[in-house]
């Protein structure tokens, strides 16, 4: 769903993602639009846990993930009819619903998206509570709450796990030694950087690079 943190834990296994913008799916001109604009606005909620046994939707999702490895000149069109058949499968099984918490109202979803964004352009420099909840526009007390509300995750949570991942990405795709990556994502302890990778990684950066 738009505006809401993804993160996911995973235990002696890998996972995958496909993040995309809605957007570009609304322009049909028909009722697909209207569906789409509905979970774009916030008024329908994708169901976050799919239940098992979906086969259909199952089959979906793993030919989505296929298609998107294997290069081809009519790639672009086979992922777009495969997410309609996604929205279409979420739509015949009602994996979706328009009963959203007050907590996630409008209002709210505009404070988190501005700390959010706030986050992820300044998170290579030094940041304090205080500096996170004036971008929200509150006290830092009730910014802890709020964040912990809308996120599952206090503040200094989804920060150091939002650095880690760049972090990890550096060290993945670069050669930059581990302390000059640690200091570009905005950790100034290189001990507080290793143990706080290990805790999100279950393994060192070293490790983590060589695989």
């Amino acid at each position: 769903n738009p505006e809401t943190v993804h993160s996911a834990m995973p235990e002696n296994c890998f996972y995958e993602c496909i993040v995309c913008s809605l957007d570009f799916l609304c322009n049909t001109g028909s009722e697909l639009d209207y569906f789409i604009d509905h979970i774009i606005n916030g008024e329908y909620m994708i169901k976050e846990h799919i239940p098992s046994g979906k086969k259909e939707f199952d089959d979906l999702i793993n030919k989505l993930f296929d298609t998107m490895k294997n290069t081809s000149s009519g790639q672009r069109f086979k992922v777009l009819g495969l997410l309609y058949m996604i929205f279409g499968s979420i739509m015949d099984n009602s994996l979706y619903t328009s009963e959203i918490n007050s907590i996630h109202s409008n209002k709210s979803v505009v404070k988190l998206k501005n700390v959010l964004a706030y986050i992820r352009s300044n998170y290579d420099k030094p940041l304090s509570l205080e500096d996170m909840a004036d971008a929200a526009g509150m006290s830092p007390k009730y910014f802890c709450y709020f964040f912990k509300t809308m996120t599952t995750k206090t503040p200094v949570e989804y920060l150091n796990s939002y650095r880690i991942e760049k972090a990890s990405r550096s060290l993945l795709n670069s050669d930059t030694s581990v302390t000059k990556i640690a200091y570009a994502c905005g950790f100034n302890d290189l001990s507080y950087f290793i143990k706080t990778f290990k805790a999100l990684k279950g393994v060192s950066p070293s490790k983590f690079r060589k695989g």
